[in-house]
Order: structure tokens, then sequence, then C-alpha cells
């Protein structure tokens, strides 16, 4: 009787916090991507809610388009930095974004090719991506 009114509790008391469901993305999903279409912008979330990550975490451009992000942080401070992209302004592509800022970042890439995308801070969290240039 007593292991059938604790399992019972159990339970409820599994219900009422929640643990029927997982509210957080799994791990298991594809990552999401992103292609530069030849006009707009591209929203690229950085997260911190259940993990800090891109959201697109994958990242698509041509070589000499024009590119338009919206950067828009939750909660923290986050940076969006493109390791060694050359771009036609011959700046490098290294933005920070404060809690709840939405910045607008536009570059044009000039070279073919694969390059990592980190958040400074937060790079060791896991707070990565990829971003492919092609012709």
């Amino acid at each position: 009787m007593f292991l059938v009114s604790g399992l019972v509790a159990l339970t409820i008391g599994l219900m009422a916090c929640g643990g029927g469901g997982d509210s957080k993305p799994s791990s298991s999903s594809a990552s999401p991507t992103a292609t530069a279409a030849s006009s707009g912008e591209i929203l690229v979330n950085l997260r911190d809610r259940g993990g800090d990550r891109f959201d697109p975490n994958t990242l698509n451009f041509k070589v000499g388009q024009k590119v338009t992000l919206r950067l828009k942080s939750e909660d923290e401070f986050h940076t969006f930095t493109i390791n060694n992209m050359p771009t036609q302004e011959g700046k490098p592509i290294n933005a920070f974004v404060n809690k709840g800022e939405t910045v607008v970042l536009e570059f044009t890439p000039t070279q073919a090719g694969t390059f990592d995308l980190v958040c400074t801070p937060h790079q060791t969290l896991g707070m990565t991506g990829k971003v492919t240039v092609t012709q």
C-alpha cells in the first residue's frame, strides 16, 4: 500500500513540475540554416535561454552579395564574430550586442570559403556556427 501511494505522489509531483514534457529544443534536431536572398535581411537570434547559441547557426552567402543581418540578443551580452572572412569593407566582422539589444550589421564577402562564427565570451559554452561563402 505504501509503495502504491508513493508512486502516485511521485507521478503527481512530476506532472506539477512539468516532468511530462521538455520545453528545451532537442539536441538531435537539425541545425538551423539561413541563406541571404538577393534583397532583405536575415534575423539572427543570439540565444542564452536554454543554452548559449546562434539561431540560425549556419549562414550561407555569395561573393559580392551585400549581406544585412539583424542581430538580436536575449538576456546577455554577446558578440557576433566571423573569423578571417575578407569583406569589401575591409573590416573584421565583430559586432557587440548588449542584453535585449538589436544591432544591424552589413558587409559584402569577397572570398569563397567556410568561416568560423563565434560569440567570443560564450565560445567555450558552444556558441559557435559556420558561415559559407560561395561563388
